[in-house]
């Protein structure tokens, strides 16, 4: 069994893994270098830690103005450059982790970074798509998801790259306005999990369109599992947006004969 940790250096392009070795553990993963490993035949499982497999950004930028920042910018422009190669570098990962993970989950976030920094993806309509398309051969049970920003066809690549998935955790992430329909497309989700989603609400979106998202994720496709949701809010207001829509939508499950049965909880969830 060998451990490692991969640093934030850049990753050579051919790096081989000792020819007998059979488990290796990493507690982070910068995803170019996992796609430089290079596994033996005789490598049966492959385990990240809590870190797990990040991305290591080109440069930060301003989602406005598309220039490179300086410390003092405003908190709510700030986002990263989605790095070059991201598919190419993904689909080496998937290569490497594909029948060798224990858990058959995986969680793609940014490194030490502050909560209002996010990963944003390719020029539109691209996105985060390239990488995304390239989780499919991993059969993945479990994804986390952290401090990306996700266009609309990024949430449609997910649906259609990860149809295993029961359980999706986002975290910290900006999530277009029809993002949660999109998810009734995953048929055999269990549990869904969105912590800091008030600190990328657009404030123009109402409380009805909150409401119209949770109806269309819980109702489900027919023959959908039972739902356990829980979301993380820092502010009150928004957490009382989440309780009434909760609420409302539970109430409106029995007329549409939807016999699923939907589980939630609000917690607070502090963004600084």
């Amino acid at each position: 069994m060998a451990t490692a940790t991969t640093t934030a250096a850049p990753a050579p392009l051919y790096w081989p893994l000792p020819p007998a070795l059979r488990h290796l553990s990493l507690d982070l993963a910068e995803m170019a270098a996992l796609a430089a490993l290079q596994p033996p035949a005789s490598l049966d499982v492959v385990s990240i830690g809590g870190g797990g497999a990040f991305f290591l950004p080109d440069e930060r930028h301003n989602a406005a103005q598309n220039e490179v920042l300086e410390d003092d910018v405003e908190e709510t422009e700030c986002c990263y450059k989605v790095p070059a190669g991201c598919g190419t570098a993904m689909r080496g990962t998937a290569a490497l982790l594909s029948g060798r993970m224990q858990e058959r989950a995986l969680t793609v976030c940014l490194l030490d970074s502050e909560w209002y920094w996010c990963l944003k993806g390719d020029a539109a309509p691209v996105g985060h798509a390239a990488w995304i398309s390239e989780l499919r051969p991993m059969g993945l049970r479990s994804l986390c998801l952290a401090q990306l920003a996700l266009e609309a066809g990024d949430m449609v690549q997910l649906a259609a790259a990860v149809p295993d998935l029961e359980e999706l955790a986002l975290k910290i992430c900006q999530l277009p306005p029809n993002a949660l329909p999109v998810l009734r497309h995953l048929p055999r989700l269990r549990r869904l999990e969105i912590l800091g989603w008030d600190a990328y609400w657009p404030a123009d979106l109402s409380e009805d369109a909150l409401q119209c998202q949770l109806l269309g994720l819980c109702a489900g496709e027919a023959g959908a599992p039972d739902l356990s949701l829980r979301f993380g809010a820092d502010g009150e207001e928004f957490q009382e947006y989440l309780h009434f829509a909760i609420g409302w939508v539970q109430q409106q499950l029995p007329p549409l004969r939807c016999h699923r049965r939907v589980e939630a909880e609000v917690v607070q969830f502090p963004l600084l």
